[in-house]
C-alpha cells in the first residue's frame, strides 16, 4: 500500500507539471581516488612544519564557478599559516566540476580537506621520487596553453619505442569487454606536471566494462618530459585516445585541451 501511495504521489506531481529539479555538487573532475593522488603527488610540505612535526587537517571552503573555475578559499578554521598556503596552492592545481541544477552549470562550494603529516608525507616522497622542488619547475599551478609553450610536453619511451607501441605493449582489454564484444575508444585528457607526472585525468569519451579505467591505468605509468615556457617547466594539457575491442587499434597522443569544454 505504501509503494502505491508513493507511486500515485509520483503521478500526481508529474501531472500537475511541477518539475523535479535533481542537483549535483561541485566535485574534482578527476575524482576522489584522482584527487587523492594529485595531492600526493604534488604536495610540498612546509619544511618548518615538518621540523617543528606539525600536523593538521586542513579544511578549506572552495568557492567554484560556473565555469568550473575556482574563484576563492577560506580556511573553516585556525591553521599554521605555512600549511594555509600550500593548500591553497594545492586547491589551484584541481580542475573542478561545476555544480548543475536543471542541466545547467551554476557556481557552488566544495569543502577540501588536506592532511599534512610528516610521515605519512616521508612515504609518498620515497614513492614519487622528490621532497623539493626542482628550482626549474614553475609551482605556480597555472597551465600554460600549448600555443604559448617553447617546449611541449613528450613521454620518456625507450628507445626506439614509439607512444603506440609503448600502448600495446602494456593496455590489456578488460575480460568484461571481450566476452561482451565491446569496440571503441576512450578519450581522456590530462595536465602533465612540471616533475613528469599526469594528473587530473578528464574522461572526455567513456567506454564501458573497465575500458575507461584501464585506459587511465596505462597512462599513469608513462612519465613525461614537462612543458618549457622558457627555463621554467610547466603544466599543461593533453590529450590521447585509446581504442579497445575488434577494428585497427589506433593511439593518438595531442598537445592541448579546453577545459571549457567538458560542460
Amino acid at each position: 500500500m505504501k509503494s502505491f501511495n508513493l507511486f500515485t504521489l509520483l503521478i500526481y506531481f508529474i501531472g500537475s507539471g511541477i518539475e523535479f529539479s535533481f542537483a549535483q555538487p561541485v566535485e574534482p573532475a578527476m575524482g576522489k581516488q584522482g584527487l587523492k593522488e594529485f595531492i600526493e603527488g604534488q604536495m610540498i610540505y612546509p619544511q618548518q612544519a615538518i621540523n617543528a612535526d606539525i600536523k593538521a587537517r586542513v579544511k578549506l571552503l572552495c568557492r567554484i564557478g560556473s565555469d568550473g573555475r575556482l574563484i576563492e578559499t577560506q580556511t573553516l578554521e585556525e591553521y599554521n599559516n605555512d600549511l594555509i598556503r600550500e593548500s591553497k596552492r594545492l586547491a589551484r592545481g584541481i580542475v573542478w566540476k561545476p555544480a548543475q541544477e536543471k542541466n545547467k552549470a551554476i557556481d557552488g562550494e566544495y569543502v577540501l580537506e588536506i592532511e599534512f603529516n610528516p610521515k605519512k608525507y616521508s612515504k609518498w616522497v620515497k614513492r614519487r621520487g622528490w621532497d623539493r622542488p626542482n628550482p626549474e619547475w614553475d609551482t605556480s599551478m597555472q597551465i600554460f596553453s600549448h600555443g604559448s609553450l617553447s617546449q611541449l610536453a613528450k613521454p620518456e619511451l625507450p628507445q626506439g619505442v614509439s607512444f603506440s607501441d609503448f600502448i600495446r605493449q602494456n593496455i590489456q582489454s578488460p575480460d568484461a569487454a571481450r566476452r561482451m564484444g565491446i569496440s571503441g575508444r576512450v578519450v581522456l585528457s590530462f595536465i602533465v606536471e612540471p616533475d613528469g607526472s599526469s594528473s587530473n585525468f578528464i574522461i572526455k569519451e567513456y567506454l564501458g566494462m573497465g575500458c575507461t579505467e584501464e585506459a587511465i591505468r596505462v597512462m599513469k605509468l608513462l612519465r613525461w618530459q614537462a612543458a618549457r615556457k622558457n627555463e621554467k617547466m610547466v603544466r599543461s594539457w593533453n590529450t590521447t585516445m585509446l581504442w579497445f575491442g575488434e577494428g585497427q587499434p589506433q593511439y593518438n597522443l595531442q598537445p592541448g585541451y579546453n577545459p571549457g569544454s567538458m560542460l
